[in-house]
């Protein structure tokens, strides 16, 4: 066990899983062009019909619009 595990009053102590540390410092250009690689999706959308009305929600959400716990909009 490394030595900052051993210690008992260690925040992590008795963890068996260590958190993934970097060996060097990633540059800014790295660090820009792997965020800029991240893009949202747009959900996809069922239709449900709830109270005879059929509306267009979110896929998982589909069961929260069943129970009632969330109201579609119009």
């Amino acid at each position: 066990m490394p030595p900052a595990a051993a210690d008992p009053f260690h925040p992590h102590f008795g963890e068996d899983r260590l958190m993934a540390v970097p060996k060097r410092k990633m540059s800014r250009s790295n660090t820009r062009h792997r965020r800029a690689q991240w893009k949202a999706s747009a959900p996809k959308l069922v239709t449900v019909t709830i109270e005879g009305v059929s509306h267009r929600v979110p896929q998982h959400l589909v069961p929260a619009y069943r129970r009632g716990l969330l109201r579609p909009e119009d």
